[in-house]
């Protein structure tokens, strides 16, 4: 298992992970320190904790500052918190305090902070918060410039333009372009949705 430190600057406190119920930790002060299990439930500013020890089948109460998170090679994960907030894929490996990610969506790697991480089964969907626009998506950057969405990130998307060139784009700047293209079959007819039909 690999355990990713949560970082901070200040007190205890401030460094202290946002967990919920179903993260894994592992107890970092007092005498369990190294145990890892899973977080049952929070209340006021006890955690309870289902240890993954055969010896220890009782919930035991922790203070937010004695847990950190933990996750192994595998884990299926959700940003959710930082640029790539909404973003899902599987903990590939761990470098210099930072988890790394291969995206589902993207299949491109991602480094997040452990602390904007958490286990999940979903997948992210492509679409922004909007649903206005989603990966792939034919776009208008001004009168000159088209382009095609290829990242979803929380506050802006990247764009291939018909330059071959990435570029950062707001939502509210673009406007999504319908296709006008159209395909021919070998006999240059147009190829129309009903004419695939049986």
């Amino acid at each position: 298992m690999l355990i990713l430190e949560v970082g901070g600057t200040g007190s205890r406190d401030a460094a202290a992970p946002a967990l919920q119920p179903g993260d894994v930790v592992e107890v970092v002060e007092g005498d369990l320190k190294n145990l890892t299990g899973r977080v049952v439930s929070l209340e006021g500013d006890s955690i309870s904790v289902k240890p993954h020890h055969k010896d220890l089948q009782d919930l035991l109460a922790f203070q937010a500052r004695e847990l950190r998170k933990a996750f192994k090679e595998g884990d299926h994960v959700k940003v959710v918190a930082g640029r790539y907030e909404g973003e899902t894929g599987l903990v590939v490996r761990i470098e210099h305090n930072l988890a790394i990610l291969f995206s589902d969506l993207t299949m491109h790697e991602l480094k997040v902070r452990p602390q904007d991480l958490q286990l999940c089964l979903e997948t992210s969907s492509g679409v922004d918060a909007s649903g206005q626009y989603q990966l792939g998506d034919m776009v208008q950057l001004d009168p000159q410039t088209v382009g095609v969405i290829v990242r979803l990130e929380k506050e802006a998307f990247k764009v291939l333009t018909q330059h071959g060139k990435e570029v950062n784009a707001k939502p509210h700047a673009l406007q999504l372009r319908k296709s006008r293209g159209v395909a021919l079959d070998s006999r240059q007819v147009k190829i129309v949705v009903e004419a695939l039909s049986p």
